[in-house]
């Protein structure tokens, strides 16, 4: 599905709200006048962390963020991510509110990480 439109009010009788929903059929299963369920999620208010899209980069299938631990330290921190809201992405787990993220260059850092374990153990003979 991609987007949602509601309007007006639930019905107090019904208990039914009128909805609008784009929804994707691939498969060509969907039929006008078939009825369905959804869960529609309006929002939270629980706080949410968003970044740059850009800071999080990803390796062997997992995502990851540079967090700052001092002024020229970083560490690489895996990430679980939420939603994408346009040039941003929520994380939900592995940074809090308070860790400075790199968001310019962070494809950069990755590749230095990169190359950083490439030379690891290779000398040691």
């Amino acid at each position: 599905m991609t987007g949602l439109g509601l309007r007006g009010q639930v019905n107090p009788r019904s208990k039914m709200l009128q909805a609008r929903a784009m929804v994707h059929d691939n498969t060509r299963q969907i039929k006008t006048g078939l009825f369905g369920k959804a869960n529609i999620i309006i929002g939270s208010d629980q706080p949410v962390t968003l970044v740059p899209r850009d800071s999080v980069q990803r390796h062997e299938g997992a995502s990851f963020v540079f967090v700052r631990n001092e002024p020229d330290l970083y560490s690489i921190r895996r990430v679980a991510l939420g939603q994408t809201r346009g040039q941003t992405i929520e994380i939900l787990e592995g940074i809090n509110a308070n860790d400075t993220v790199v968001t310019d260059g962070s494809f950069v850092v990755m590749s230095e990480f990169l190359k950083s374990r490439l030379g690891a153990g290779c000398a040691d003979h």
